[in-house]
């Protein structure tokens, strides 16, 4: 197939699209392309451009964003000979940056680093055709904290917001376009209508289809290819979670290879879903598979787990002891480890948060993606047929292969189970200097919320995060009052003056306000990445003194016991999703267990969250009853828990797992 568009960056794989440069969000630009039906392939700047020059028919180029500064002495830069191909190009981010830059631009840190939600004013005067058919205003998403001060000589502004006013800019003779923000992002408003702008009104592309079919067989046709091409190990031995993934990667493995040449293994490492192990024992055996194998290993990784308090730690040890216990299972089935090659479900935004591109911020290390499996990929001992897929398009895939509804919408689940939503502490105490400075920002953030008779305060406990495409591991800033709900919803009745108050519109302008809160308290404090409210506490009144004071952080590590508490929960939460239909729209909820609480008391944070492929995400909008009733539930069944949080945080700066 013809290549319509190419992507200045990493790289991905096939006809399809691999990531630009260095960021997280470069994939999202992948995503968002062949969505609409335009094919594109991606560079690696300097690496691949002679490989970029040899194609005769580019239609355009996307520069990404990413986690560098254009004032750092090592940043990327751009290789000006792009510039020389008379293609359409759209800088975004830090290619906004990069292309302003080349063009003598000056860049300064910015007074105001802008992580979230922002108003673009487009200056439609200007009749750009990257804005054809949008108002004048948009809501848009920013991740930076370098600003454009100066427009390059033959550029106009055409877009601006409060904090930037070089937020979108122009250079119609040379036909090259950047954006400060990320249309790519879902909460960008009209961001796909943008792209769709630069596609078809700049670029000219010509749109086709991407079929899962024909994708599928392409798949299968390179596994079948680098099998026979293999000197050593001709048999796959796949790692099997039950989750849509690994499920789909296993089914195509036996597709493309017959049974005889693949294997699956379900481990139980102690930290699954209440009941999941028997559910995905049974779940694969249904679908007609003989050869696969389950096996309990929760013992061999709880002792593995003791006193590991740093949430980097946990994924590393968790993902080389599947590969300790793969090799034990090869060892008891009497199978010859040189013959078999090892096969994961491994999908694109695995890889891109470990660090699998050039000049991407390690966002956080996952556990198929640990240095005993980089290792064996770079001796081409490991098979990934989803590799270069979303979760959308895996979830295409597995429709194709004929796997039922309920394997293809199960929630993602992630390979470390319940131990990344299980956090640990290895002290009792925060630094008393770091205490002060908490005290004064939680005088600040209860001032800002004073309209609403609210307070705030930042938790002892730390989560990560992702800033300006960088990983950061924070603190969560709490929201909280007796009923917040109640508060906002006086606010509203006083704002409507005696306006007969419709349901639906009232709970719109509470999340609406609580959003903006979130971004406004991760925006300026650096000590903060996430914010969430206070859904329910067994004790409010000794909860709300002094800057919850009486909350004590406790010292611990994963344990049976902490597992099964923090299974007990999650159970509640999933019945309280399916008891009301909100397993399809809810993209994936982690219930997490922190160590915090009143008295030796621990607390759980829900974070369920609206995304297409996990690279962004949305904190979900969910009903007040329903959060009010699942909240009291939690409390009620399980008497470790004091305190019920609901995470207000979008994706980015918060991670949707917590660690």
């Amino acid at each position: 197939m013809n290549v319509s568009l190419t992507l200045y960056g990493v790289r991905k794989v096939n006809h399809l699209i691999k990531n630009q440069w260095w960021a997280v969000y470069a994939h999202l630009i992948a995503n968002r392309i062949r969505r609409l039906g335009v094919l594109a392939e991606i560079f690696l700047d300097d690496e691949d451009f002679v490989e970029l020059q040899k194609l005769h028919n580019i239609k355009g180029i996307i520069i990404s964003g990413g986690p560098n500064s254009t004032l750092d002495e090592n940043s990327p830069i751009i290789n000006k000979k792009i510039f020389d191909l008379q293609v359409p190009i759209l800088g975004l981010c830090y290619g906004h940056q990069s292309i302003c830059k080349t063009f003598g631009s000056k860049i300064v840190p910015g007074e105001v680093k802008e992580y979230g939600l922002a108003t673009l004013n487009i200056d439609l005067n200007k009749n750009s055709p990257i804005f054809k058919n949008l108002h004048n205003q948009q809501r848009i998403w920013m991740s930076h904290g370098d600003s454009v001060i100066s427009v390059p000589e033959g550029f106009e502004i055409i877009g601006s917001t409060q904090s930037c006013e070089i937020a979108a800019l122009q250079n119609l003779q040379k036909q090259i376009f950047s954006f400060q923000y990320h249309p790519e992002v879902t909460h960008t408003q009209n961001g796909v209508q943008m792209i769709k702008n630069f596609l078809f009104e700049i670029c000219k592309c010509d749109d086709s289809q991407w079929d899962p079919k024909q994708y599928t067989q392409s798949i299968q046709n390179e596994i079948q290819q680098y099998i026979q091409n293999k000197k050593t190990g001709s048999k796959i031995f796949t790692l099997v979670s039950g989750g849509v993934d690994s499920t789909v990667a296993f089914t195509l493995l036996n597709k493309a290879l017959g049974k005889d040449l693949n294997y699956g293994l379900f481990i139980n490492n102690g930290l699954l879903r209440k009941g999941e192990f028997e559910f995905v024992d049974e779940s694969i055996k249904k679908l007609g598979y003989d050869n696969f194998h389950s096996y309990d290993a929760s013992e061999i990784f709880l002792n593995n787990l003791k006193e590991v308090y740093d949430p980097e730690e946990k994924r590393k040890i968790i993902g080389k002891t599947f590969i300790e216990v793969q090799r034990k299972v090869l060892q008891e089935l009497n199978l010859n480890p040189q013959e078999w090659l090892l096969g994961q479900g491994t999908i694109y935004p695995d890889t891109i948060e470990s660090k699998g591109t050039k000049h991407s911020d390690l966002i956080k290390t996952h556990h198929n993606r640990v240095e005993i499996i980089q290792d064996m990929i770079n001796q081409g001992n490991v098979v990934e047929p989803l590799q270069n897929l979303y979760k959308d398009e895996v979830r295409a895939v597995g429709l194709e292969l004929g796997l039922p509804q309920n394997l293809i919408w199960r929630h993602p689940f992630p390979g470390p189970g319940l131990g990344v939503r299980c956090l640990c502490s290895e002290f009792d105490s925060v630094d008393q200097e770091y205490l002060q400075k908490f005290h004064h920002i939680n005088k600040e953030i209860t001032k800002a919320l004073e309209e609403h008779d609210i307070n705030g305060s930042i938790l002892q406990v730390k989560s990560v995060g992702v800033q300006g495409d960088q990983r950061t591991y924070r603190h969560p800033a709490c929201i909280y009052a007796q009923n917040i709900f109640q508060n906002f919803k006086q606010n509203y009745k006083e704002q409507k003056m005696g306006e007969q108050i419709k349901e639906d519109e009232e709970q719109n302008w509470i999340w609406a306000r609580l959003e903006h809160y979130s971004t406004q308290l991760t925006n300026k404090y650096d000590e903060i990445n996430r914010v969430v409210i206070l859904l329910k506490s067994r004790n409010y009144d000794a909860f709300a003194q002094n800057d919850n004071q009486n909350l004590k952080l406790q010292k611990v590590y994963i344990t049976e016991k902490r597992i099964s508490v923090l299974q007990m929960a999650d159970h509640i939460t999933m019945k309280h999703l399916i008891g009301n239909n909100l397993m399809k729209i809810v993209w994936q909820c982690p219930t997490v267990l922190i160590p915090l609480g009143q008295g030796k008391g621990e607390s759980i944070v829900l974070r369920p969250v609206f995304s297409q492929e996990a690279m962004t995400a949305e904190f979900a909008k969910i009903d007040f009853k329903i959060l009010e009733k699942l909240a009291t539930e939690i409390l009620d069944q399980v008497q470790e828990i004091t305190e019920v949080y609901y995470d207000i945080t979008n994706k980015p700066p918060g991670t949707i797992e917590w660690e």
